[in-house]
């Protein structure tokens, strides 16, 4: 049927959210693909798993918070918004941010409440509904009435989902077989499984590997196919099986052909003209065309990584960057240079190699690209090598190893068996703030956990960001029963709780965040156990957080001041404190722009300027420049003694002297960057003190 409507899609959303059951997830999907037209399918396909078919249109919250009044009738369709979109998203130069507001409100204001609730989801990635790769595979193929085994490797192969939907609904089992790979169409990348230790890993591929072998044994016959796959697999190898280097840098998947190169990110966003030295790398080798599976990485010039956040910076949009870099450039500092690391081929010169051995597919490699350019492997069945191994990657700095099966093909877009990543675990006691309700299986089950660490000096918490991994269906149980019984109060997402449950908490690292108000955040977070036995008062620090994350560049002080805190009650991480762009709680004004004596130097950055201190800076360096640096120097000192109180006043002082004279206001602003340069140098010589995050072997 031409012309569905979206709220037909709202309502399949709105179903699929409030089923638990996989077979009911995927029977509501399917008959909305068989109701929708040739031209509709793919826009239902994206909508339904929570993206845009033109992935980033610009829409944020800003634009999302003031909707007007909801239509009373649903009038909208699926092609049109999806036209009313690519409008939205080809704005740019003076004037589009006023008008992609007004083309936003022309969606909403035609939209009923319940489309409003769909298209806010959507466009701020919080379609949360069960509706996951593996969900949509399945209801494709249901739709088109074809095995779910052909949807999986044409997805593999043409690396879109809308792209197959449409061709199963329309051409069926032949119109799948035809996908193969093209050089120049990126497929999704092989995804790796997890173990907690080498030695799991590699019982892991022993233990699938001799699985594999009394299958061959048990079988009548043995194809052709199966015995090439035989040969050269652990078991007749004495189980051994490859282990790399796991850099936590920018995954890419590099597409040759006659000289030309294009580079893809994992999400097959194209990022070739942002990342020039990575193309010219790539251009020398010595093949016609070819598609490699790699990592993209910043180094310093002793071989450790620089931060995850200065690599990802390099191939960071204009988007992205809040529109700071020139249009198609990368962001960062184009000093620092990305480093290629190659670990797998999936074709060299005409011929597909990813249904081949990984042991075949890395001698390939092998053949054609420098050693320097290769991501560092040893191949053995003895785990104490591998372990030295992997001890050897974590002490460069790197996240850790993967260990592979020398018998895997490669299974684009699945977390295949054959890959297992091994990561150091670190963990911290932290305190439950907050909790939001679930979504889909989750439905009914409190889930997500708002997470903060105890700030020694105010007696309140900070918040560090939020999980809902690594929690059974027994401990969802559990923790709703438990923080129910914790409830402060509620609106309508979130419960925010007495800061008395302790959780302990594994992450991957810590890293700089403009959202949370430590200025820090945990990477992977999830749950590993409630610590029933610790009081919340031996909670780790925000001092022991930020001092996991020395090494990374110190960002400008900011001072944040308020008084001590109980709660934070409207953390960055949710949808309300990012829409109202502060955090809230009880008997305090808002964090941006509160100064009160007698606190303590927060991180921030002057490029959001949430902080009053910030924005005093930025006018004491004009001011500094205006004045001599001789004559501020001089004046700072004399003025410096001055004290805590009168650089508190001093921000009041400034502007009112402003209005008396440019003299008098100089006067004033240097001598409060004396103060604040003194406080600069504690910062930077001091550093966060508190127990450091617990290693785990």
């Amino acid at each position: 049927m031409v012309g569905v409507l979206l709220a037909e899609v709202a309502e399949v959303s709105r179903a699929v959210a409030g089923s638990s059951g996989r077979l009911a997830k995927i029977a509501a999907i399917a008959s909305a693909l068989q109701s929708a037209g040739p031209d509709e399918v793919p826009i239902v396909v994206a909508y339904l798993s929570g993206e845009l078919p033109q992935r980033q249109i610009g829409v944020g919250w800003a634009a999302l918070r003031s909707a007007p009044p909801p239509s009373a009738a649903p009038s909208l369709t699926v092609p049109g918004v999806d036209a009313s979109f690519s409008e939205i998203g080809a704005l740019v130069g003076p004037g589009s941010v006023a008008e992609r507001k007004r083309l936003v409100d022309a969606v909403m204001g035609a939209a009923t409440a319940e489309e409003q609730y769909f298209l806010v989801r959507l466009l701020s990635g919080e379609l949360r509904q069960g509706a996951l790769d593996g969900v949509m595979t399945e209801a494709v193929a249901r739709a088109a009435g074809v095995p779910a085994a052909l949807v999986r490797r044409a997805v593999m192969l043409r690396g879109s989902l809308p792209a197959v939907a449409l061709a199963a609904l329309d051409g069926g089992a032949d119109a799948l077989s035809e996908f193969g790979l093209l050089v120049g169409q990126p497929l999704k990348p092989m995804l790796a499984s997890s173990a907690p230790s080498v030695e799991a890993a590699l019982g892991k591929i022993a233990a699938d590997a001799a699985k594999a072998g009394a299958r061959r044994t048990d079988a009548t016959a043995v194809g052709p196919e199966e015995a090439d796959l035989a040969e050269g697999g652990p078991a007749e190898a004495g189980h051994a099986a490859a282990v790399e280097w796991k850099l936590d840098g920018i995954r890419i998947q590099a597409h040759i052909s006659a000289g030309r190169v294009r580079l893809f990110t994992r999400t097959l966003d194209d990022i070739t003209a942002r990342l020039p030295e990575v193309v010219a790398a790539l251009a020398a080798l010595p093949v016609q065309d070819a598609v490699f599976d790699g990592e993209l990485i910043a180094l310093r010039p002793d071989g450790r990584p620089y931060a995850f956040q200065d690599t990802a910076a390099r191939a960071a949009s204009q988007t992205e960057l809040g529109g700071r870099a020139g249009a198609g450039a990368g962001g960062g500092d184009p000093s620092v240079a990305l480093s290629v690391f190659l670990f797998d081929v999936l074709h060299l010169d005409g011929a597909d190699l990813i249904d081949l051995p990984d042991g075949e597919r890395r001698a390939a490699l092998e053949g054609v690209v420098p050693a320097e350019m290769l991501m560092p492997r040893l191949v053995t069945g003895d785990v104490d090598e591998a372990d030295a191994f992997f001890r050897d990657a974590v002490a460069r700095g790197h996240e850790g190893v993967v260990v592979k099966s020398l018998a895997t093909p490669y299974a684009a877009g699945r977390r295949g068996a054959g890959w297992i990543k091994v990561k150091p675990r670190h963990t911290l006691d932290l305190v439950v703030l907050a909790v939001e309700w679930g979504h889909g299986r989750r439905k009914g089950w409190l889930s997500n956990l708002h997470l903060g660490a105890r700030d020694p000096e105010t007696g309140g918490w900070v918040m560090l960001g939020k999980t809902f991994k690594g929690l059974t269906d027994e401990l969802l149980t559990w923790q709703t029963a438990r923080l129910l019984e914790l409830e402060d109060h509620r609106d309508d997402w979130t419960v925010y709780v007495r800061p008395e449950l302790v959780v302990e908490i594994a992450f991957d690292g810590v890293q700089r965040s403009p959202r949370y108000p430590g200025g820090v955040a945990l990477r992977f977070a999830r749950v590993l156990r409630y610590r029933d036995d610790k009081p919340a008062a031996e909670a780790d620090t925000i001092d022991a957080v930020r001092a996991l994350a020395a090494e990374l560049p110190v960002p400008f002080p900011c001072e944040v001041r308020g008084t001590p805190r109980r709660r934070v009650t409207q953390p960055w991480g949710t949808a309300r404190g990012r829409v109202a762009g502060r955090v809230a709680q009880p008997g305090a004004r808002p964090l941006a722009g509160v100064a009160q004596p007698g606190a303590r130097p927060w991180p921030g950055l002057l490029s959001r300027g949430r902080c009053l201190w910030s924005g005093l800076l930025l006018l004491l360096v004009v001011a500094a420049a205006e004045g001599g640096r001789d004559d501020v120097r001089a004046r700072a000192r004399q003025r410096g003694e001055a004290g805590r109180t009168a650089a508190a006043e001093a921000g009041e002082t400034a502007l009112g002297a402003a209005e008396g004279g440019r003299a008098a206001a100089r006067l004033r602003l240097a001598e409060h960057l004396g103060q604040l340069l003194h406080r600069l140098r504690g910062l930077l010589r001091g550093g966060g003190q508190g127990r450091r995050a617990r290693p785990v072997a």
